[in-house]
């Protein structure tokens, strides 16, 4: 199919993953400004191509926090966690980096809020499997 064009910025949480259909793992962008926080923020966007079964890996820092301060996981830590093959779901990534960030952490909840959405580009034939999200919250 024909490339699905992206354009995206970086504001705030930690950098996103862009997925390669082989499954190789290269951050996007360098966090920017906090989005909201400053009157004169301004970003970059970062413009790419999806080709089909390319994707992108974005999670906020209760991924990497989970076991603090124990562990405290590093951006490529979460690319490693997503390990995502050719022909893994959105969902299946999702799962695998929600599953590793809580494996360490000695917790049945989360200390923060944790989301995790993974958009891959597909046929169109298979546009309602388009994306996956995970999301756990503690109760607080």
């Amino acid at each position: 199919g024909a490339p699905i064009g992206v354009e995206l910025v970086c504001a705030g949480h930690p950098p996103p993953y862009l997925l390669r259909a082989p499954g190789d793992l290269e951050e996007l962008c360098r966090p920017g400004p906090l989005l909201g926080a400053f009157d004169d923020a301004s970003w970059e966007p970062v413009r790419l191509e999806l080709e089909t079964g390319d994707g992108i890996v974005l999670y906020t820092d209760g991924v990497t926090d989970a076991a603090a301060p124990d562990i405290v996981r590093e951006p490529r830590d979460v690319a490693q966690m997503a390990g995502a093959g050719a022909d893994d779901s959105a969902e299946d990534i999702a799962d695998r980096v929600l599953g590793a960030a809580m494996a360490d952490s000695g917790v049945a909840e989360p200390r923060d809020d944790i989301a995790i959405l993974v958009l891959r580009a597909c046929p169109a034939a298979r546009l309602h499997g388009v994306y996956g999200s995970r999301a756990a919250v503690p109760n607080r």
